[in-house]
């Protein structure tokens, strides 16, 4: 869900309490070793239209994968 916080009807109702996502953001904050490719939900929620475009079969759902990767560093790269 991030950038957004999970569904209030998940935590009140549901009982649902992960924290994966809040793990994923406190990591990636402040962290310039990580790049974020791709946050579907993201793309989803502001890009929906643009999405069904090009894959008309879309779920109604939209996705939750997060691609990111591991900058390489100079350093890194001459070892």
């Amino acid at each position: 869900f991030l950038p957004f916080d999970y569904p209030r009807d998940w935590v009140v109702d549901d009982f649902r309490f992960w924290a994966e996502q809040y793990l994923l953001q406190a990591f990636l904050t402040f962290n310039s070793e990580f790049q974020v490719l791709m946050a579907n939900n993201y793309l989803n929620h502001y890009y929906r239209e643009d999405l069904k475009s090009a894959f008309p079969s879309l779920p109604s759902w939209g996705g939750g994968s997060f691609w990111m990767r591991r900058r390489v560093s100079k350093q890194t790269e001459s070892k």
